[in-house]
């Protein structure tokens, strides 16, 4: 990563996906807890590990690893909250078809 005042051209594209990827990855633990009310979901423990990698690829504490982890957190559930009912709809359809795990 660059030092304070160096160019960041070289690298925003690389924060901007890590940061795009922390956010998909946070919005199934999002809507797991919009639909089931459960924040200790232990199914998305494989997306936390993935999310806490990528992030270490520029944050450079633990401090900062989960405050960035945090910020992906609430950016996944403030894009998802506006569709609560099409997350609802969706997991009707998938437990009937019994495709959701």
């Amino acid at each position: 990563m660059p030092k304070p005042g160096e160019d960041i051209g070289s690298v925003s594209d690389v924060f901007a996906s890590v940061y795009g990827h922390c956010i998909e990855l946070a919005a199934g633990r999002a809507a797991e807890r919009m639909l089931l009310g459960d924040d200790d979901s232990q199914s998305a423990v494989d997306d936390l590990r993935q999310a806490r990698e990528l992030a270490l690829l520029f944050c450079k504490s633990e401090d900062a690893v989960e405050s960035f982890i945090a910020h992906c957190d609430i950016a996944a559930r403030d894009l998802l909250m506006p569709y609560g009912d099409v997350l609802m709809v969706r997991s009707i359809v998938l437990r009937i078809k019994r495709t959701l795990d």
